[in-house]
C-alpha cells in the first residue's frame, strides 16, 4: 500500500511513518508544503492512504488544500491526534479543517468527543520505534539524572496536573542538591513553579533533533518521565523504556495498566520517596540495569509497526480501506 504523510514534525517523522515502512508499505513524507507540492505529491504518488498527524501552523495553513485534493482523488484520510486531551479544543478545529475520514487519538476519553462531531474515531496510543539508536546494555552513562521535556512555563493552566507533579518528581531533588540535567524549552523560567532555582550549568536548552533526545536517554542513569495526565502515557515513556533505559515516573493508573512498578519501572508517590529512589538507584547499577531491561521487554510489542497495523485494521473494519 502507498501511504502519504502530510507533516514535517521532527519527532513524528520517525514514528508512525517508520511503522508503516516496517509493515511493508511504501511511504512518502511531505515535509514543508505549498499548494503545488500538495497536488504534485498526490498526483505522482497516487497514495492508497493519506495520514495527517499532530498540529502545526504550517499544515493548518494548507489544511483546506489538503482536504480539497484528498477528497477530489477519493483517498482515505486518517488523522492521528497526538495532543489530546490537553489541547483537544485546538485539535477539534484542526480536524474540522482537514475533514479526515477517521480520527485516531492517543486519549481513549477523547474518542466520543470526535464521534459527536461526526467523525469516526478510535484510540491509537504512542509506541516506540526500534533501531533508531544503539541500545547495547552497559553503555557509558554521562548523566546521573535527566529530564528531557519542554517546561511549558507559559501554559501552567493547560498542564495543571503536570505542574503539580513537579513538586513530587523534581523539586525535592533540587532541594537536596541532587544534580538534574535539563533539556527543553524555558526551564530557566520555572523557578517560581519549582520553588528552586535550577543552576544554569544544569540547563542545556533545546535538543537539536529527536534522535539526539534518544541518545540523552541512553546516556542517563535515571530518566525522569513527566506525565501529562494520570490516565495515559507520554511518548517519552515508550521511548525511554523501548530503548532499554531506566525510567522513574509517577505512580499512576496508566503506568500500572502497562507496567509493573519495581520490575519494569520505578514509581514515586511523594517527594521523600523520589529522593530515596534516586539515591538508591544511582548507587545500585546492577539493579538499575535489570529494571531497564525488564522495562524494554514489557513494551517490546508496543512498536509503531503494530500501531500502523492497528490503524489499517480499524479502517478496514469500518469500511474506510479496501481489504
Amino acid at each position: 500500500m502507498k501511504v502519504l504523510f502530510f507533516d514535517y514534525n521532527d519527532s513524528l517523522i520517525h514514528l508512525l511513518p517508520n511503522g508503516f515502512r516496517d509493515a511493508g508499505h511504501d511511504v512518502v513524507y511531505s515535509g514543508l508544503v505549498d499548494k503545488q507540492k500538495i497536488i504534485s505529491l498526490i498526483k505522482n504518488h497516487r497514495p492508497d492512504l493519506v495520514v495527517t498527524q499532530g498540529w502545526s501552523q504550517h499544515i493548518q495553513r494548507w489544511s483546506g488544500v489538503i482536504r480539497t485534493y484528498v477528497k477530489k482523488w477519493r483517498i482515505p484520510h486518517a488523522y492521528w491526534s497526538v495532543e489530546d486531551p490537553i489541547f483537544t479544543s485546538i485539535m477539534k478545529k484542526n480536524v474540522t479543517a482537514l475533514s479526515p475520514n477517521i480520527v485516531f487519538t492517543i486519549s481513549k476519553e477523547t474518542v466520543p468527543l470526535y464521534e459527536k462531531r461526526g467523525f469516526p474515531a478510535a484510540h491509537l496510543d504512542f509506541a516506540y520505534q526500534p533501531g533508531l539508536v544503539s541500545t547495547s546494555p552497559g553503555q557509558e552513562k554521562r548523566y546521573d539524572v535527566a529530564v528531557v521535556a519542554n517546561s511549558y512555563a507559559h501554559f501552567p493552566s493547560w498542564f495543571s496536573y503536570r505542574f503539580e507533579t513537579l513538586k513530587t518528581l523534581i523539586t525535592p531533588l533540587l532541594e537536596q542538591g541532587v544534580r538534574v540535567d535539563f533539556w527543553g524549552k524555558d526551564w530557566k523560567k520555572m523557578d517560581k513553579f519549582l520553588n528552586k532555582v535550577i543552576p544554569p550549568e544544569w540547563q542545556h536548552g533545546e535538543v537539536a533533533n529527536y534522535l539526539d533526545v534518544l541518545k540523552i536517554y541512553q546516556q542517563s542513569k535515571i530518566n525522569i518521565g513527566l506525565q501529562n495526565t494520570p490516565m495515559q502515557l507520554t511518548m517519552r515513556t515508550f521511548d525511554i523504556l523501548g530503548n532499554g533505559n531506566f525510567l522513574l515516573t509517577l505512580d499512576t493508573p496508566a503506568v500500572r495498566s502497562r507496567l509493573v512498578p519495581g520490575r519494569d519501572v520505578v514509581v514515586t508517590n511523594s517527594p521523600a520517596e523520589t529522593v530515596r529512589l534516586v539515591n538508591y538507584y544511582l548507587t545500585h547499577d546492577v539493579e538499575r540495569e535489570k529494571i531497564a531491561q525488564s522495562g524494554r521487554e514489557a513494551v517490546k510489542n508496543e512498536t509503531y509497526q503494530r500501531r500502523a497495523e492497528q490503524m489499517i485494521a480499524v479502517m478496514k473494519a469500518k469500511g474506510l480501506l479496501r481489504s
